[in-house]
Parts: structure tokens; C-alpha cells; sequence
């Protein structure tokens, strides 16, 4: 459903707690979008709290504790991966994909994220305004507000229609 919340058409990848997504918006309505298999930030904490954990054991791997870099920069590999397969199975499939796009969401100030993005051939847009309205915000900030904004149309349980009585679910 954030999806329709986006400012304007283009390619958006965002990084988000629970997901990562690639969305293709035209018209207003998202073409074409994909869910990364990665996840989102949550799953790069989880990574980085059971390596960390003192009960974790490296018998299995090479028998050295990762740092929490280490950790990113692998979780960041596997996130930009999935990014290209994605703009490749798109391109294959006939989608005219931009080489432009827009970054946004809580993940995308995670360092060195958005010069491996660069690194993939895209340009990195600023976000956009909201349709109708002027942000007067420092432009570091628009994703994490753009995310805010998200999440809270995201949330049903605030929203009235989501609490009517329902006698489908009710029986």
C-alpha cells in the first residue's frame, strides 16, 4: 500500500526495517515491484546481535567472529545482488526500466549503500516532493520522513475501516 503513497514515477528502491523492495511507478500506480528475498535493516541487526551473542558458536564457519562491518558489508553484497537480478529479470521481461532512481526508506543512510547503487550504472535522484505538498526538511532526512509517512498509512490498525466489525472474519 506505500507504494501509492510515492511522489512521483520513477524507479524506487527502498530499504526499509522488515523489507527492501524495487518498485517501478507509472502513472501513479506501481508497473512492477519485487519484495528482496534480503529483508530489510531487521534482518541485518539479527545478523549482527547472533554474531555478537557470546552463546554463538564458529565451529561450523572459518571460526572467527565477524565485525559488525563485516556484517554489513556482506548484508549490503547480498541486497545490491538482489537489486540488479531484479532490474535484469525486468529488462528481460520487456520492462523499460529507467537507469535513474530514487532511494528512500530507513536503510539507505547505511554507509556505503547508495555508492554501490551508483556502482550498478543507476543515478540516485533526490526525492521528490509529495504531489501537492513542499517538505521544508534538510534533504538527508526526506527518506527516513518519507518512510514515517509510509509506515503511517501503512498501519491499518490506526486508520477506521480497519476496526469496523466484520462478519466475515467475525464467523
Amino acid at each position: 500500500s506505500s507504494s501509492f503513497l510515492l511522489p512521483a514515477d520513477g524507479l524506487y528502491f527502498r530499504v526499509a526495517r522488515a523489507v527492501s523492495e524495487v518498485i517501478l511507478l507509472e502513472g501513479g500506480v506501481p508497473l512492477v515491484s519485487r519484495s528482496l528475498r534480503i529483508g530489510g535493516l531487521d534482518e541485518l541487526d539479527k545478523r549482527i546481535q547472533e554474531s555478537q551473542s557470546p552463546t554463538t558458536s564458529f565451529a561450523s564457519g572459518d571460526g572467527v567472529q565477524k565485525t559488525p562491518q563485516e556484517l554489513t558489508d556482506e548484508y549490503l553484497d547480498e541486497l545490491i545482488s538482489e537489486f540488479r537480478k531484479t532490474l535484469i529479470f525486468w529488462k528481460r521481461e520487456g520492462t523499460e526500466v529507467p537507469n535513474e532512481l530514487i532511494a528512500l526508506g530507513a536503510g539507505v543512510n547505511t554507509p556505503t549503500l547508495l555508492s554501490r547503487v551508483a556502482e550498478t550504472g543507476m543515478t540516485i535522484l533526490p526525492i521528490p516532493e509529495p504531489r501537492g505538498f513542499h517538505l521544508d526538511i534538510a534533504p538527508h532526512e526526506k527518506p527516513i520522513a518519507f518512510q514515517a509517512l509510509a509506515s503511517a498509512y501503512s498501519d491499518f490498525s490506526n486508520q477506521p475501516y480497519a476496526i469496523l466489525p466484520n462478519p466475515v472474519y467475525d464467523n
